[in-house]
């Protein structure tokens, strides 16, 4: 009994180190994949001129070969080239701009390469009035786009005993991007009184158009006034600037006098156009973040 256990094993033995010895000795090939160049992803395709945006190259590679990186581009610059992660820096001049990346497996004598377009724009926008006029409250009826009491092409804002109130409405297109500040401009467009005026500034609460605003239907705006700004003394064809960055401009802002015998009168869009000369419509000044 003992002596069929003993050549049980050693039969089980020489089966295990005959199995061993196949294995450590297989001439089976090892077959290493090519890899697959996937895309390129960017965290943002547009960004601000001298921003950044972060590229990174996606690759398929079931063997985990080691792969070189090889990043180009026609303007701005890169922290580093030669990694799967790039952070392009854009450059200071506007546009579009391509990106190309290429990669190499030198052990599959593989390569693949692919560009991305990557475009700068401003980080600063000039919005021009979408709606502007001024309503006279001895002229109830006047709607300035349609007549001018005074002087044509312009808004003014004054008050007086004699004379009555004059009050400018202004209207924006909305602000599409988070905004680190926001100036209302406003170009001088005749002479007039030569001393600083005081004005409340307030937010419209509804919509309105400049085709049919008079005194007698002016739009609904908020009872306390946002700030008071002072319109200092400017040559004509000169700009003024108010910064109006937490007033809700959904529906615009209404300017209205606090000193009387005291007038300013800007240009208007009609009154740009007329000039030949955009810069001169009132406008808004916005830097983005």
């Amino acid at each position: 009994m003992n002596l069929r256990k003993n050549l049980s094993l050693l039969g089980l033995c020489g089966i295990l180190a005959f199995s061993s010895c196949k294995k450590e000795n297989s001439s089976e090939p090892i077959i290493n994949n090519k890899p697959t160049l996937e895309r390129v992803t960017a965290n943002s395709q547009e960004t601000f001129t001298e921003g950044t945006s972060r590229l990174e190259c996606v690759v398929k590679d079931d063997d985990n070969s080691p792969l070189s990186y090889f990043w180009d581009k026609d303007g701005g610059y890169f922290d580093a080239n030669d990694e799967k992660i790039a952070v392009w820096h854009a450059p200071k001049d506007t546009g579009d701009y391509h990106v190309t990346v290429r990669v190499e497996d030198r052990e599959e004598e593989w390569s693949a390469s692919r560009t991305i377009q990557l475009k700068a724009v401003s980080r600063f926008d000039t919005l021009y009035a979408t709606d502007d006029a001024y309503t006279l409250s001895t002229s109830p009826d006047l709607n300035s786009n349609r007549e001018h009491y005074f002087f044509p092409f312009l808004i003014e804002v004054y008050v007086s005993p004699d004379w009555g109130l004059e009050e400018i409405y202004l209207n924006f297109p909305q602000i599409s991007k988070e905004a680190r500040s926001i100036n209302l401009k406003l170009t001088r467009s005749s002479d007039g009184d030569s001393e600083q005026l005081r004005c409340y500034l307030f937010e419209i609460s509804e919509e309105w158009s400049e085709n049919v605003i008079t005194y007698r239907n002016r739009p609904r705006y908020d009872e306390l006034p946002k700030k008071i700004i002072t319109f200092p003394i400017i040559d004509v064809n000169k700009s003024l600037y108010v910064d109006v960055t937490d007033i809700d401009l959904e529906h615009g802002i209404m300017i209205s006098p606090i000193e009387s015998g005291t007038s300013r009168s800007f240009y208007s869009n009609e009154g740009a156009q007329r000039e030949g000369i955009m810069s001169y419509a009132p406008s808004l000044i916005v830097e983005y973040k």
